[in-house]
């Protein structure tokens, strides 16, 4: 599995629950609000949870696992894999 689809799988998979349960305890409050109103209220709050909480734990928990599997295997009779140079401390 491609680095970029475990990514978006395990992202989801933070997204969907958080978003569920914010529909579950606002609806009841809101829902007589129009929809752009209770989509920027979860989108107010869905966003900050996402980037301050969700995104860390799931980079802390699934990181390594999604950076190894994105890793090129080396075949058997293959050069060994040089890794790529770091050209971030270039100006």
């Amino acid at each position: 599995m491609s680095a970029k689809l475990h990514r978006t799988i395990t992202t989801w998979a933070a997204v969907y629950p958080i978003i569920t349960c914010l529909i579950f305890i606002l609806e009841p409050l809101i829902s007589a609000w129009p929809i752009p109103i209770r989509t920027l209220l979860l989108s107010s709050i869905m966003v900050p949870v996402m980037v301050l909480w969700a995104a860390p734990a799931i980079n802390h928990l699934v990181g390594p696992a999604a950076e190894a599997a994105s890793e090129p295997k080396q075949q058997p009779g293959q050069q060994p894999i040089q890794p790529k140079p770091n050209l971030n401390h270039l100006p």
